[in-house]
């Protein structure tokens, strides 16, 4: 790692190696988030930025089953709320919700 004090030891400036790194660290963070916006009607609730990326909003995707009961699909469960933006749409008042949640759609298979 460089040198906090840039003693010039290794001829790279800490400022640019820590920004590297952070960057890095993001961007190969990037394939394990899935995100979404989803449109709904107005929602004075989103106003207050402090909670952002950790508090959770529950999409209840669903579809009907072949027995005539409701399957959930792939987007369904828990999403974190990263964003949003309020405007003014063709239907009145609408907000786009920013989601993301980890992509964990894949199981664990014992082998052997």
């Amino acid at each position: 790692m460089p040198e906090i004090y840039s003693a010039g030891d290794i001829g790279y400036k800490y400022s640019r190696y820590i920004d590297g790194r952070a960057r890095q660290t993001y961007i190969n963070m990037l394939n394990m988030v899935m995100r979404i916006r989803v449109t709904i009607r107005g929602e004075p609730r989103l106003y207050d930025s402090t909670e952002l990326g950790r508090t959770k909003a529950t999409l209840r995707w669903l579809k009907q089953g072949d027995s005539g009961g409701a399957e959930a699909r792939f987007l369904d469960g828990d999403w974190l709320i990263y964003g949003w933006h309020h405007r003014l749409g063709g239907r009145g008042w609408e907000t786009d919700v920013y989601l993301c949640r980890q992509d964990y759609d894949s199981l664990g298979v014992p082998n052997g």
